[in-house]
């Protein structure tokens, strides 16, 4: 068993000379792209480095039924946390709405039940 040469956040060297990157932890740490994601970040994502209109967004905010339906893109082998909040100040926290995972490209959607009710909302990319 061999550990992959990695940059800093664990980024595979392999992955950013696959773009065309330094492969260093100025090449991780840089956005190639200037799309305010990092590339290690857009590795996480599962996004192009190098293409500012390949980036990780909420497509879409629809209304569900009794709730609301978030929509947006998904990576293969990635876990995405779809956490939420009623206020940004609330020193509780985000709460875990819903964990999902993708194993295409493809969009993924979440239905919040709580039509109705001020909430935020953010989504946080894992590798699988």
């Amino acid at each position: 068993v061999f550990l992959p040469y990695v940059a800093t956040n664990d980024t595979p060297l392999w992955w950013l000379a696959q773009h065309g990157l330094s492969t260093n932890d100025a090449g991780a740490l840089a956005d190639t792209d200037s799309d305010g994601c990092t590339n290690w970040q857009e590795y996480i994502a599962g996004t192009d480095p190098t293409n500012r209109a390949s980036r990780f967004a909420v497509r879409s905010v629809t209304a569900a039924g009794d709730g609301i339906r978030l929509a947006f893109p998904g990576a293969s082998n990635r876990a995405y946390d779809v956490e939420c909040r009623s206020d940004l100040l609330d020193t509780n926290g985000w709460r875990l709405l819903v964990n999902t995972t993708s194993v295409s490209n493809v969009v993924l959607e979440v239905t919040d039940p709580e039509k109705g009710s001020k909430r935020f909302y953010r989504i946080r990319a894992r590798l699988q």
